[in-house]
């Protein structure tokens, strides 16, 4: 069994910028798992859901619905206008990540959530479970990959976005959480 934690790469489509004001969208979560002989890299097994969430473009707590429209067509369409796509309850979405959670990374205390930055995505996830009435499946502690970039080269700035892995179609929750993974396993393996 490996000592070394679990980190898991989260990215979340929302329809405003803070919890209080809209509605989670999306969930994508890719995790990095140490190999004894590969160092960092992704876990085989993704996690991605769409949320069946009540938002209207002319809802009221769809605040940031102006930049959504700049989005590409399959972009929207995944995140909240196709309503023919799969989509779940909260509750539901919750349980299946937890579950999922436990099964990548048996023990939670080696459970790290991490983003780009964590203080946008993690409030959404931690209410979500809060919705759900159910305790959160990670660890307290989290990793914020920008501020980790910023230490690791403050040349680069606090304030910038990716710049090495591009998602392969932005703003697809999974997606940007397969490439902020990518980020993650250079920083760890020295490469950055």
């Amino acid at each position: 069994m490996s000592e070394f934690p679990t980190f898991f790469s989260f990215d979340v489509e929302t329809t405003a910028t803070v919890v209080e004001a809209g509605e989670l969208l999306t969930v994508g979560c890719v995790p990095v798992v140490h190999d004894v002989e590969a160092g960092w890299v992704k876990f085989p097994q993704h996690f991605y859901m769409r949320l069946d969430t009540p938002t209207r473009e002319s809802d009221e707590r769809f605040s940031s619905l102006a930049w959504w429209r700049e989005q590409s067509d399959e972009v929207r369409a995944e995140a909240y206008q196709d309503r023919d796509l799969l989509r779940f309850d909260r509750a539901t979405t919750a349980k299946a990540l937890a579950e999922w959670m436990a099964f990548v990374e048996p023990v939670w205390e080696r459970r790290i959530f991490t983003a780009n930055p964590v203080s946008f995505d993690k409030p959404w996830i931690d209410k979500l479970y809060y919705w759900a009435d159910r305790d959160l499946p990670y660890h307290h502690r989290s990793l914020c990959l920008r501020s980790m970039k910023f230490g690791i080269d403050p040349t680069v700035g606090y304030g910038s976005d990716r710049t090495t892995h591009q998602s392969l179609l932005p703003h697809h929750a999974l997606a940007d959480a397969d490439a902020q993974a990518q980020d993650l396993i250079d920083m760890l393996n020295g490469r950055w």
